[in-house]
């Protein structure tokens, strides 16, 4: 009797003892964490080639297209001229010797052009009455033709000597300071050859070189980032000139950009051009994060888990990182993932 009772009491005390034990299936789960999402996209970025360089005054050289004697040099070194101010004349009397003779080709070509509309208007009306031969109608009909192709002629000749006028008398086109003068009146202008230099007052140009290989990439009036590295600002300049032609040496060839707005000389900087465009993977900035000195990003399973993967990018282009390895397109990412984050936790999905 006293045995059983014991038996009781010992089975009660061990049913008791593994109510109090925890069981390891009823663990309980890590709690469904509500984060935002990106996904992984395909996009063409740029590539970019930096070079550096240095802000200058723009200088002009002057010259004329015409030959000829100098008449008037209106301006000195040191002078300020503005845009269309008269620097230099040249004498144009020869010139307007070859105008005169041409307006009197013009003339002489109009009466000779009316004189053969008459004879053809008379050899029609004559070969009517059978008074004249078809042929004296041909010949006249071709003298008319003649006529009127030298009139066309001495036209075109008459307007050529006057497009010259404006090389004869030279203008700035900017607002600028003489620097150099290189002609005295009465010394010969010889076309191509530089008469006086200007430098631009307020207007500053960019200067810098680009690989050889690389410079059909660029084209005149291309816009391009320009970063000062006195400020650390950045704006918006214009490729204003080209020089095709390569530096042996360094093997570059030259380019000039103008610029949006009044700088001091002098300055450097760097600027970036876009030479080639290429097919990426692209993630956002704030998807990358470090775990244990690892790169990676914590990408999203069929089921919502977060797994963390090692992630190789290569530079950062618009807020966004370059994939190289670790990512395919269409995967879902965690953004601004939390230090806490661990593999296997669940995500609710809040937006993309």
């Amino acid at each position: 009797m006293w045995q059983r009772l014991i038996f009781i009491i010992i089975c009660g005390l061990l049913v008791g003892c593994q109510e109090n034990e925890p069981s390891v299936f009823d663990a309980p789960k890590q709690p469904t964490l509500q984060l935002s999402i990106a996904s992984v996209i395909s996009q063409k970025v740029p590539r970019f080639y930096s070079a550096t360089g240095y802000t200058y005054a723009r200088r002009i050289k002057i010259s004329s297209h015409q030959s000829g004697t100098i008449k008037k040099r209106l301006v000195d070194e040191g002078d300020i001229v503005k845009a269309g101010a008269l620097l230099v004349v040249i004498d144009d009397a020869e010139l307007l010797d070859t105008i005169e003779q041409a307006k009197s080709a013009v003339q002489s070509a109009t009466i000779g052009l009316n004189d053969s509309q008459v004879d053809v208007k008379l050899a029609e009306k004559l070969r009517k009455s059978r008074a004249v031969s078809v042929e004296h109608l041909r010949k006249a009909r071709v003298q008319l033709d003649l006529a009127r192709s030298k009139l066309v002629q001495v036209k075109a000749e008459l307007r050529r000597q006057q497009t010259k006028k404006p090389y004869y008398r030279l203008t700035s086109p900017i607002l600028a300071r003489v620097v150099k003068r290189w002609i005295e009146p009465g010394d010969l202008a010889v076309a191509g050859k530089p008469l006086l230099e200007l430098e631009a007052i307020g207007e500053l140009e960019f200067e810098t070189a680009l690989p050889v290989h690389w410079i059909k990439q660029i084209n005149l009036k291309d816009k391009v980032k320009l970063k000062l590295h006195h400020s650390n600002a950045t704006i918006v300049a214009k490729v204003s000139h080209i020089v095709r032609s390569a530096n042996r040496m360094t093997q570059t060839c030259q380019i000039k950009l103008s610029l949006p707005k009044p700088l001091t000389a002098g300055l450097s900087g760097q600027v970036d051009f876009k030479i080639s465009e290429k097919q990426h993977l692209l993630i956002p900035k704030s998807t990358l994060v470090k775990r244990a000195g690892v790169q990676g990003a914590f990408r999203l399973d069929k089921l919502n888990n977060v797994w963390f993967t090692p992630v190789k990018t290569e530079r950062l282009w618009e807020q966004q990182w370059v994939v190289l390895s670790g990512l395919l397109v269409g995967e879902r990412l965690v953004l601004q993932p939390p230090l806490g984050l661990r593999d296997g936790v669940g995500v609710k999905l809040v937006r993309k």
